[in-house]
């Protein structure tokens, strides 16, 4: 499953409108960028770790997507000293220029973004806004994360405990499916993309636009699985309507409450296609997902 912000910021650069250009000026390692807001307060020092938020345009100033609702807020440590032998990092570079509470960005022209996803293709630059909030030193960013990973491993272990219990569920609801017995239960979300509510939950859409947490047990119609989030212990965050997922996942999350547990049943053409995914998934193969919506931003 595609990840764009990763993709593009596995090239370690950022951006901003292009509007106002007398008000740009360039990074030591050539980038355009311009400050939205200075609070002129201390910027943040060598060995702070700084939390911070992203928020991606095109050139035409349309939001691409933003860590904003992500579970998880990005985090970078400001080196004691630069590594010459390191390639140059503009997010880097302008975040050193920070205070907590500043917006800056980063103009990217579309030929310096190495692997460029299809769908920007027609773009003459990608826009990241990049929003501080919070700078701490290493003892306290080392409790929290400590603080976290005690709780992350309490919830992975309950996770990984009800693996076998699903499993038998949706192998049981498989064969029930493939015998007819659920036709009169389950609900269209577009052609033959098919879905049964298990549980109703009581929590906000899964809309388009929203990042939905998402536990999930993939497996194909004669029972065999092939992926599932319980075996790693977290659940996995999905951009709804954004493309970073199977088209059977994006057209199906919008029914679904925070708190649902359901049933996808979804035909080749909206999961893998005639490509398949090797190793496990073959061509034209029909798919069907258990999914638990554990939150929704």
């Amino acid at each position: 499953m595609r990840n764009y912000i990763v993709i593009l910021l596995a090239s370690c650069m950022i951006i901003v409108s292009c509007s106002e250009s007398s008000s740009l000026k360039m990074t030591d390692s050539g980038y355009q960028y311009k400050f939205y807001k200075d609070s002129s307060t201390e910027i943040v020092q060598p060995g702070q770790y700084v939390y911070y938020y992203l928020d991606i345009f095109n050139d035409r100033d349309s939001l691409l997507q933003s860590t904003r609702k992500n579970p998880n807020q990005p985090i970078t440590l400001i080196p004691l000293e630069d590594d010459p032998a390191m390639p140059p990092n503009p997010i880097m570079d302008v975040i050193k220029l920070c205070s907590v509470g500043d917006s800056v960005g980063i103009i990217l022209p579309k030929d310096s973004i190495p692997n460029l996803p299809p769908q920007f293709s027609d773009i003459k630059h990608i826009e990241y806004k990049v929003v501080i909030t919070e700078a701490v030193d290493e003892a306290t960013y080392q409790e929290r994360a400590d603080k976290e990973r005690a709780a992350a491993e309490v919830i992975a272990q309950q996770l990984q405990a009800r693996e076998g219990e699903v499993a038998e569920l949706v192998s049981s609801l498989i064969k029930k499916y493939n015998d007819g017995q659920l036709d009169n239960e389950l609900q269209t979300a577009e052609g033959e993309l098919k879905y049964l509510i298990l549980e109703e939950g009581a929590g906000a859409n899964a809309e388009n636009g929203t990042v939905a947490v998402a536990q999930y047990y993939g497996a194909k119609l004669n029972g065999e699985s092939f992926d599932n989030s319980f075996k790693r212990g977290r659940g996995y965050p999905v951009n709804v309507g954004a493309g970073g997922v199977i088209q059977g996942w994006d057209k199906a999350f919008p029914f679904f409450k925070e708190g649902t547990k359901a049933m996808i049943f979804i035909p080749s053409d909206l999961a893998y296609g005639e490509m398949g995914s090797p190793p496990n998934i073959g061509p034209n193969e029909d798919l069907v997902f258990y999914v638990e919506i554990e939150e929704v931003n």
